[in-house]
C-alpha cells in the first residue's frame, strides 16, 4: 500500500514526540515522519529545535526520516517560509545578536539534517517557499509532487535566504555541470543561480523546479499526491538497503570577486534605468556576495562554514535596516512585497 494517511497514524497513537508546531510520527519499518503543523507550516524557532530532537530520536530508534505533511488547501502549503513575526519583533527591539544566534541555530539544524547518519527524504508539494524550500534542499533526496511551487522568495521580505538555501542551490548548479567544465565556464550558471534568488523565482511545477536547479537528477516526481509520503518512505528504505553513508564534507568552488563585479555593473544599469529601487539593489548585492563566496579570487575552494558566515552576516545586516523591517511588516500584513 503506497498511500499513507498521517491523520490515521495520529489517531492510532503513532506520534512518538510532539510540540505545538511539529510532530514525529512512526511510519513503520524504522522510518519516522517529521510533520509540520504551524500556520501555513511556516518554520519557527520551536520547529528548528524540535528537528534536532527528532534527529536524535531517529538515530537511536530508527533507520531514516521523511519530512512531509498533508495540509489541506489548493495548492496547500508544505511550508510557506520562515516565521517573520519572530524576527521582526527582535529587529524592532534592536536584538540583532539574538537574530544572529537564531540563524546559527537554523544553520546547525539544517546541516545536522544534511549530515545525519541516516537518510533524510523531503516530500514537498504545493507552496514550498523560503525556509520550506531550504529544508528540502538540505535533504539527501526529494520526492516531490508534480504541483510544486518552490523558490527562495526572501527578497520579497527584504531579506536573503537564511537557511543555507543559496549554498545548496549553488552546489546543485556546480554538481550538475559536466566534469570537463572549468570555473570560468560557469559564469552562465552563476547568473542563473543569482537570478533565481534575486528575482524570487518560483517554479510552476516540479519539472520547472528541476529546470531552476531546486531538484537534482536523483530527485523524484510523483503524480499522485496521496502516495507522496509512502513513496518517500520507500526511498528511505531503498537508500538504507543500498548501504547509506552520509555525504562527505566537500569544499565548493566559488566565483568570488569577479562575479560580484559582473553583478555590480548590471545592478547599476538597472538602478539607473529605474528598474530596481536602491534597497533592492542593496539586497541583490548581498545575494551576490553570499553566492559568490565573498571577496576571494575566482575558483577558490571554500567550505560551508565560510558561506554560512557570509549568509548570516548579510541576513543580520539587512534586519538592521528600516527598509527591510518595513518590507517584512508589509508582506506579513498584505501577503504582497513592498518595493523600497
Amino acid at each position: 500500500m503506497k498511500a499513507i494517511v498521517l491523520a490515521d497514524l495520529r489517531a492510532n497513537k503513532k506520534i512518538v514526540k510532539s510540540v505545538p508546531s511539529c510532530s514525529l510520527i512512526d511510519l513503520g519499518d524504522g522510518v519516522f515522519n517529521l510533520e509540520f503543523h504551524s500556520k501555513m507550516n511556516a518554520i519557527n524557532l520551536e520547529m528548528v529545535d524540535f528537528m534536532a530532537e527528532a534527529g536524535l530520536y531517529v538515530n537511536d530508534n530508527g533507520v531514516g526520516m521523511v519530512i512531509g505533511n498533508q495540509a489541506s488547501g489548493m495548492p496547500g502549503a508544505f511550508s510557506a517560509g520562515g516565521d517573520l513575526s519572530y524576527m521582526l519583533g527582535l529587529a524592532k527591539a534592536g536584538k540583532f545578536t539574538e537574530i544572529d544566534a537564531f540563524i546559527k541555530r537554523v544553520h546547525t539544524g539544517i546541516m545536522g539534517s544534511k549530515y545525519a547518519p541516516f537518510p533524510v527524504v523531503a516530500a514537498p508539494y504545493g507552496l514550498t517557499l523560503g525556509g520550506g524550500c531550504e529544508t528540502c534542499l538540505s535533504a539527501d533526496r526529494i520526492v516531490a509532487h508534480t504541483d510544486l511551487f518552490m523558490g527562495l522568495v526572501e527578497i520579497g521580505a527584504g531579506l536573503v535566504p537564511g537557511g543555507c538555501g543559496m549554498i545548496h542551490l549553488w552546489r546543485n548548479y556546480i554538481e550538475s555541470a559536466p566534469a570537463i567544465a572549468k570555473i570560468t565556464d560557469l559564469g552562465g550558471l552563476f547568473v542563473q543561480a543569482f537570478m533565481c534568488v534575486a528575482q524570487a523565482k518560483v517554479s510552476s511545477s516540479a519539472a520547472d523546479a528541476r529546470n531552476n536547479g531546486f531538484l537534482r537528477s536523483s530527485d523524484r516526481i510523483v503524480f499522485n499526491k496521496d502516495n507522496l509520503i509512502g513513496e518517500a518512505k520507500k526511498e528511505v528504505l531503498k537508500m538504507v538497503d543500498d548501504g547509506y553513508a552520509p555525504p562527505r564534507h566537500k569544499k565548493v568552488p566559488v566565483f568570488g570577486r569577479e562575479a560580484q563585479g559582473m553583478i555590480w555593473a548590471e545592478m547599476l544599469n538597472m538602478k539607473s534605468g529605474g528598474y530596481i529601487t536602491p534597497h533592492m539593489e542593496f539586497i541583490a548585492k548581498k545575494i551576490a556576495v553570499c553566492l559568490a563566496g565573498g571577496d576571494v579570487p575566482q575558483g577558490t575552494l571554500v567550505d560551508e562554514e565560510h558561506l554560512m558566515t557570509l549568509e548570516r552576516e548579510a541576513f543580520v545586516d539587512l534586519w538592521r535596516t528600516e527598509n527591510t523591517q518595513k518590507m517584512a511588516e508589509n508582506i506579513m500584513k498584505t501577503g504582497k512585497p513592498l518595493f523600497l
